[in-house]
């Protein structure tokens, strides 16, 4: 079920970035959604683990998820650098999504 839920709100937020470039109103919105419900997603999905290197990778892809947070504050002040925080979050997600948590 969280798997779907995932699913939805990150299609939100893509569906959200790409209606923010096309300078559509209600853009903000639909992408405060979905990177609001990825990162409950996240949070909520983190194993718990007296592994060293489960830690850390739970650590940075919670980061991950508060960086896309920190892009909704860009992208409602209207600054220009809303998407480095949504790289740097993907390029981070890419990294772990190869490295599987050992629980």
């Amino acid at each position: 079920m969280k798997n779907y839920l995932y699913l939805f709100f990150g299609a939100a937020a893509i569906a959200g970035v790409v209606a923010y470039i096309m300078e559509q109103p209600y853009a903000l919105y639909c992408y405060a959604i979905g990177a609001i419900g990825m990162t409950a997603v996240r949070i909520t999905t983190l194993s718990h683990s007296a592994d060293v290197r489960a830690r850390r990778q739970n650590r940075i892809q919670a980061f991950s998820a508060l960086l896309l947070l920190g892009s909704i504050y860009l992208m409602y002040i209207e600054h220009k650098a809303w998407i480095i925080p949504i790289f740097i979050s993907a390029v981070l997600d890419l990294t772990f999504s190869f490295r599987p948590i050992k629980k």
